[in-house]
């Protein structure tokens, strides 16, 4: 509790000051998906706390336990407030998402993990124009505070057991949560955000790197590229007769 409260008034106090800062400030929404999705687990075993299943590399003499590509598996829906001044902004977009995924292994046994998704998201995003015009590439950093629910269990098999197999054959339920401190770890999560954006009218469009910026958490590593469309509909010029870009 003391770090949601803290990251709140953080929060709070940025957009205090840009506030003060800005020139120009728009409202509007934004979506969101993961173009790809990366989740790696590196060693020679790994056995989940509270189970009696082992992973172990699929690959020959590889050392890839979880090796898994995804795309277009999630989507986020929120809100933005962009704060300008001359060639620099500062965004804040709270989101809510959803991420799908599904995680096939055939070593030892076949296994199908279903591992999905639900988070509240704020990043905090930097940007800069690379030249001096409203519609010219800019540059994004930034980080992001996760507040998420992870659904980690086994989707068992629609075969029927007719006791001609045996029974390690008919699929048993290996238990819940083995990626509990891989991948998630039932806490905050705070990422990193690197990218390129460009404005297009009303619209604005980016390609964004997300990662983790305490990686020491986590046994696995995952990371995304997503791409993100802005819709601003609403600016506080809309409100004055003065329209100006950048101060000089």
């Amino acid at each position: 509790m003391d770090k949601i409260i803290r990251t709140f008034l953080f929060f709070t106090t940025i957009m205090s000051s840009a506030f003060n800062f800005s020139q120009e400030i728009k409202l509007g929404v934004n979506l969101s998906t993961n173009a790809f999705q990366r989740h790696i687990l590196e060693g020679e075993s790994y056995k989940p706390e509270g189970s009696y299943f082992t992973y172990y590399p699929e690959g020959l003499n590889s050392n890839l336990i979880v090796d898994q590509f995804k795309t277009f598996n999630s989507i986020s829906l929120g809100a933005n407030a962009r704060f300008s001044r001359k060639q620099l902004g500062l965004v804040f977009e709270p989101q809510l998402t959803m991420e799908l995924n599904n995680f096939k292994f055939t070593s030892p046994y076949y296994s199908n993990r279903i591992l999905n998704r639900r988070a509240f998201r704020f990043p905090l995003i930097l940007t800069y124009h690379l030249i001096k015009n409203i519609n010219s590439i800019y540059a994004i950093g930034g980080a992001m505070f996760v507040a998420e629910n992870n659904f980690d269990f086994q989707q068992l098999s629609q075969q029927f057991y007719f006791g001609s197999e045996d029974p390690y054959e008919t699929n048993p339920d290996f238990g819940a949560n083995h990626f509990q401190s891989v991948f998630y770890d039932n806490s905050l999560r705070y990422n990193y955000i690197v990218g390129l954006g460009k404005k297009s009218g009303d619209f604005d469009i980016s390609a964004r790197y997300v990662n983790t910026l305490t990686p020491q958490k986590y046994l696995g590593k995952k990371w995304q590229i997503e791409l993100n469309i802005a819709y601003y509909f609403l600016s506080n010029k809309d409100l004055t007769r003065k329209n100006y870009l950048y101060e000089e």
